[in-house]
């Protein structure tokens, strides 16, 4: 604790600029592994289960 604010921004800028190529790799190759129609699959069965859940989540007591 207390090695100051400037060496946390310099700690994330380092990680932010080691998370690009991971990015751009990753961008490029999930098209190349998977066909088109599994492709298509993947953009209905996550966001709208992903919505729905996230939608009941508020009547969860807490």
């Amino acid at each position: 604790m207390g090695h100051g604010f400037g060496w946390a921004v310099v700690s994330f800028v380092i990680l932010g600029l080691l998370y690009i190529p991971q990015l751009a790799t990753i961008s490029a190759t999930f098209p190349a592994m998977f066909p088109t129609p599994v492709r298509y699959a993947g953009t209905v069965g996550l966001p709208v289960p992903t919505t729905v859940v996230a939608s009941l989540s508020r009547y969860i007591p807490g």
